[in-house]
């Protein structure tokens, strides 16, 4: 039996780089479905993501606070329709950014660049990060944004024993959700598990 290894180890400190990894058919698929149901069964029922908030204003002001960033794109996804070319353009930022290093800092000061370089261990960014890819992929259909939150995710249940509780239902909804997309993506390309 195939095991999933990539939510496996601390994945903050030594990220998987994810390069040139082979694709290990229907078994690889079912570890991977298996790993996120243990997952989804612990922790609880799942539940929507908050609302965040709009701000333009502090969008261009840095440092910028990766929580209200965060917060601002989400917000700007689940709510504005058309989406914004500034939140299209944020959102590839984000993508660009956790492909690069598979992080989440809680601050950036110009270039988008980490204020501390270790402030990297809050999981509630992760799980917000993974809503706005979650987000960007039910509104965009953006395939960049379900890669990473695949990613995200794998990240996330690498510190499953370490999610505060209070995150716990938003988890839960970031799985179903992403194992429904890919699901239907599996479906529609004709390929099972």
């Amino acid at each position: 039996m195939t095991d999933y290894s990539y939510a496996n180890g601390a994945l903050i400190d030594t990220p998987h780089t994810y390069f040139y990894s082979a694709f290990g058919g229907a078994d690889f698929m079912a570890a991977w479905s298996r790993q996120r149901q243990d997952a989804f069964q612990a922790l609880g029922p799942s539940a929507q993501a908050p609302s965040g908030v709009l701000n333009r204003e502090m969008m261009s002001q840095w440092p910028l606070s990766t929580p209200a960033l965060l917060d601002h794109v989400h917000a700007s996804l689940t709510t504005e329709t058309p989406v914004p070319a500034d939140t299209r353009e944020w959102l590839a930022r984000l993508i660009k950014k956790y492909e690069t290093t598979k992080r989440i800092h809680a601050a950036y000061r110009e270039g988008f660049i980490a204020v501390d370089k270790m402030a990297r261990d809050d999981l509630s960014l992760y799980v917000r990060l993974g809503e706005i890819f979650d987000a960007a992929y039910a509104e965009l259909s953006s395939l960049p944004a379900l890669n990473a939150m695949l990613k995200t995710i794998d990240t996330l249940c690498a510190y499953l024993p370490d999610l505060p509780p209070l995150l716990h239902s938003r988890m839960a909804r970031l799985i179903e959700n992403e194992r429904t997309y890919v699901t239907v993506l599996a479906e529609a390309k004709k390929v099972s598990w």
